[in-house]
């Protein structure tokens, strides 16, 4: 059965792109991503298709909005680290910053995202292409860290490793939903449960 998705009374004289992608959002959670269509959310953000298209190229581009901003964010701040901070510290640190810092609502919105994720193939909503780039992001550093040239095999393990093992807690923390359970609790098992690997605490 297709949800009707009401039209909106009048059209504002001007929606943001954050307005539109809030109000997609909602939809991505009644009906899922996969049925939800560019036309309904322009239908429900009160946008002509143009406008929408304008905004965003498609449904993914309204899932990861500000993701480019924010892969340059993290790359910038893990390369800052203190020298002396452990790799595995450096990453989860840093991860946690940029996720803590955007605040309440912005920190819903990420959960909200995570949780899409986890019930709609990855590949999909295209969330496997950027874990990918943010693991390639974490074996740069790791390189660096160990004085390699160029990334190798060893910063491509280990960056898989602490990637993965970050984003299954961060998974945990979204899907778990437990009033006041922020996700550093869920960030800092995940880290504990890493540290045990000699080089990953250099």
């Amino acid at each position: 059965m297709t949800t009707r998705i009401p039209a909106a009374r009048g059209r504002p004289r001007s929606v943001s792109p954050e307005a539109v992608a809030a109000i997609a959002f909602d939809l991505f959670d009644q009906q899922g991503f996969s049925a939800t269509t560019m036309e309904d959310i322009a239908r429900a953000s009160g946008v002509s298709r143009p406008t929408l298209f304008r905004y965003f190229a498609s449904k993914g581009a309204i899932l990861w909005f500000h993701y480019e901003e924010r892969t340059c964010g993290f790359r910038a701040l893990l390369f800052a680290s203190a020298p002396e901070l452990p790799i595995l510290d450096a990453v989860f640190e840093t991860f946690l910053q940029q996720l803590l810092e955007r605040g309440e609502e912005q920190m819903a919105i990420t959960r909200r995202r995570i949780v899409i994720g986890l019930r709609e193939s990855g590949t999909t909503i295209g969330e496997q292409e950027h874990q990918e780039e943010w693991e390639a992001i974490v074996a740069e550093f790791i390189a660096s860290r160990l004085g390699r040239e160029a990334v190798d095999l060893d910063s491509r393990v280990l960056a898989s490793a602490i990637w993965n093992g970050l984003w299954t807690g961060v998974r945990a923390w979204a899907a778990d939903e437990i009033p006041g359970e922020g996700p550093r609790s869920y960030l800092d098992r995940a880290r504990r449960l890493l540290a045990g690997s000699e080089v990953l605490g250099r």
